[in-house]
């Protein structure tokens, strides 16, 4: 299971902010690698100073993980998602991981999709 949010406060008067749920599974390709895919449910919100809109849709993605050392994770990933009344979206993502415990790591990436390209960063706690 997973869950995200974004927000985005532009300097003229717009603020956009979006919310990912959804499940995933992993199944090991190799020794170090893994085969990653992902359903989700999306809403998305944008408010201007002439009015807001919001809408939601689904997403689904698959990617790859492999381990470059027993700290250092690398991951590539596409995604499509689709809004009822904003259309559809495909984006291509690339990342890498640091693992301070077993549990806990934090990360970096790019994302790139017709429109917008994104820079994040991320954490991963495993319970």
């Amino acid at each position: 299971m997973f869950a995200g949010s974004q927000s985005l406060d532009f300097d003229f008067d717009i603020d956009l902010s979006s919310l990912r749920v959804g499940v995933g599974f992993n199944a090991q390709i190799s020794e170090k690698s893994d085969v990653v895919a992902q359903v989700a449910y999306l809403d998305a919100e944008a408010d201007t100073s002439l009015g807001s809109a919001d809408d939601n849709g689904c997403g689904v993605s698959v990617g790859l993980r492999a381990w470059v050392n027993e700290r250092v994770e690398l991951d590539r990933s596409i995604a499509y998602s689709h809004f009822g009344d904003g259309g559809s979206d495909t984006s291509f993502g690339a990342g890498v991981l640091f693992y301070f415990t077993e549990q806990f790591s934090l990360g970096l990436g790019p994302g790139f999709a017709d429109d917008v390209d994104t820079y994040r960063l991320r954490g991963r706690f495993y319970f």
